[in-house]
């Protein structure tokens, strides 16, 4: 299953969009020459006659260093990045269940969880296979599922059961809902032998109502 690192990868692009901004706000401050209108930021805008090389060459001795150093920085943090986005099993340790009190009451293994989950989500109407991994306390479950939907199967449909027969399933066993239920949807098709994916994720399953239906 994948990890998640979403949030990491919106920190970076904001920080790399803040960065763009800020140097186009300075090169469209230095041409219009708003230094004639805010004379205090003068001091930190180019002037229309100044040349590039004439800037740099006074600063030639630290600047170049400096720029290598940035650009090995940058080309590290990238494959750091690049590194996360390799898809990997979820760490998992012991869900221990404890009474109100603070006593242990017993210890489940997350993989026995996990296959529990894996055969009652098979036993979806439309799920053909699926494969579950759990992670993270009784209390505040991660749950991350890979479902393969039968040919002909509605999709939509297919998901929202799956999703709600987890979550169902693990408030029962934890009494606890889970913190979140990611589902990892492969679609196969007779025509071709190749399998499209579409993930799911960070969502809750469908409440039922009285009369069959869910919403």
């Amino acid at each position: 299953m994948r990890s998640i690192s979403g949030v990491l990868n919106r920190t970076a692009l904001a920080g790399c969009g803040l960065l763009i901004v800020a140097m186009a706000s300075w090169l469209l401050a230095s041409g219009l020459g708003a230094g004639r209108s805010w004379p205090e930021v003068t001091p930190f805008l180019a002037s229309a006659q100044e040349r590039v090389d004439t800037t740099i060459a006074p600063h030639g001795h630290w600047l170049l260093p400096a720029a290598a150093l940035v650009s090995v920085l940058a080309v590290v943090a990238g494959l750091v990045l690049l590194g996360m986005q390799v898809p990997r099993k979820a760490a998992a340790s012991p869900l221990r269940l404890t009474a109100s009190e603070g006593t242990l009451l017993a210890t489940i293994s997350p993989d026995v969880l996990s296959q529990a989950l894996s055969e009652r989500g098979q036993d979806t109407p439309g799920v053909q296979q699926c494969t579950v991994w759990v992670t993270g306390s009784p209390s505040s479950l991660w749950v991350q599922a890979t479902a393969t939907v039968s040919q002909g199967g509605e999709v939509e449909w297919a998901v929202a059961g799956l999703r709600h027969r987890l979550e169902e399933d693990v408030t029962t066993s934890l009494g606890a809902p889970p913190r979140q239920v990611d589902v990892l949807v492969r679609l196969e098709s007779s025509s071709s032998s190749r399998s499209h994916s579409r993930a799911v994720m960070g969502q809750h399953a469908p409440e039922s109502t009285g009369n069959g239906d869910e919403t």
